[in-house]
């Protein structure tokens, strides 16, 4: 689930309490909760089994390469895909945005 702080409350609620308690009961289950802002981790019903990563984006035009690559996708130069990765300080979604609107590379579709 991503962009939880963009939940309503009674959603964040239902995740933050029964979900990811039922959750922490059932094994073979495992949720990612993303966003901004996340259900508080020192909720006595699940926190023995949850983990807290802060993920800072990838901002590196290095790492984009091989995607726009595998999306057929051509860029002119990889400094002009490292601006766009600090213009966009690295956020995914919106890097894979811009990515998919990068002409393809010939001979592909």
């Amino acid at each position: 689930m991503d962009t939880f702080e963009s939940a309503t409350a009674e959603v964040a609620e239902w995740i933050s309490g029964p979900l990811l308690a039922r959750v922490a009961n059932t094994p073979p289950v495992r949720v990612v909760v993303a966003g901004q802002q996340v259900p508080d981790e020192n909720n006595i019903e699940w926190c023995q089994c949850c983990a807290v990563y802060d993920l800072r984006g990838v901002r590196e035009a290095r790492y984009w390469m091989p995607v726009v690559q595998s999306l057929g996708r051509r860029v002119p130069s990889e400094d002009y895909l490292a601006g766009i990765c600090d213009a966009l300080k690295g956020q995914p979604l919106a890097i894979m945005i811009q990515i998919q609107t990068f002409p393809e590379q010939q001979g592909t579709k």
